[in-house]
């Protein structure tokens, strides 16, 4: 294996592990942030609620299937499609060896926006479905699992129209912003900040996770009141609630300080998540590529 495909591979892998961790382990934090964006507290009215409880479960199911499909699919077109090549131009590899030669030194901001772009496709459906299960949406739903897999198909389906998909997409994009923002400002600061520091010791791992909270503070802040209009629509009825209807009732019934409604929960989370992923992110590289190594041996 090419040392450079292997690190890619590495920081594929690392990547994928670090994010997911972070994302189950704040999970509560997105529970709390979405219920203050619907202006519901679904969730959290009756915590001994069978009803509650497995909203709960339901939504952090749908969670990590969301962060593995998002991650595996943000990761690997980052590092294996989307793959800037050498300064010298030797090598050129993935959607690169299909386009015009003046775009093989493709920017970090273009890598990451369409790395970006095709995760938020892949991993939309979830989305919904968390966001639906967290708003007490999908909890009846849940309590009749045992119906058998046929109930749970239709209903999941029913969740999952044409018209939920393409609203649900469209408000994904905030999270595209917001992962565009976040990681650009990380991958520009880390080297400047990092040049004399061994990669994966315990100094570089603290630098890159205190960068990647500065960062995520900064996107989320920037980005949360398309996040707020995205769990208001996300949350809604199948084609029930536009943009436009989720803007006017967000204005009457909280005025524009509504569209911040969860900001602190979600900056806690996004700080969380940032500081986990890329303390972890690192350390999960180095280990990830030094087994690779071992194992072309």
């Amino acid at each position: 294996m090419a040392n450079g495909k292997q690190n890619r591979l590495a920081g594929v892998i690392g990547g994928v592990v670090a994010s997911t961790t972070a994302a189950l382990l704040t999970f509560p934090l997105v529970a709390s942030q979405i219920s203050q964006q619907v202006g519901s507290n679904a969730p959290f009215t009756s915590p001994h609620n069978g009803l509650e409880t497995a909203a709960l479960w339901s939504g952090l199911i749908w969670a990590l299937g969301s962060a593995l499909a998002g991650y595996s699919v943000y990761f690997s077109s980052f590092e294996m499609v989307f793959t800037a090549s050498n300064d010298n131009g030797s090598e050129i590899s993935g959607l690169q060896r299909f386009i015009k030669p003046r775009w093989a030194h493709m920017s970090l901001l273009t890598r990451t926006l369409l790395s970006s772009a095709v995760a938020t496709i892949v991993n939309t459906p979830f989305e919904i479905l968390k966001t639906r299960s967290i708003a007490g949406k999908g909890s009846q739903n849940a309590m009749e699992g045992r119906q058998g897999a046929a109930s749970f198909i239709i209903s999941v389906s029913a969740a999952l129209d044409w018209s939920s998909l393409i609203s649900g997409f469209v408000g994904n994009t905030s999270g595209l912003l917001g992962t565009a923002i976040q990681f650009t400002i990380y991958h520009s600061l880390l080297p400047r900040l990092s040049k004399n520091v061994e990669p994966g010791s315990a100094l570089h791992a603290a630098r890159s996770a205190n960068i990647g909270v500065f960062a995520s503070g900064v996107a989320t802040t920037l980005t949360f009141p398309l996040d707020t209009l995205k769990s208001v629509v996300m949350s809604a009825d199948a084609g029930d609630v536009s943009f436009y209807e989720a803007a006017a009732g967000i204005l009457a019934d909280r005025g524009a300080p509504g569209f911040f409604s969860g900001l602190t929960p979600a900056l806690l989370r996004n700080a969380a998540t940032a500081f986990v992923t890329f303390l972890l992110l690192p350390v999960c590289t180095t280990v990830t590529s030094r087994l690779l190594r071992t194992k072309q041996e």
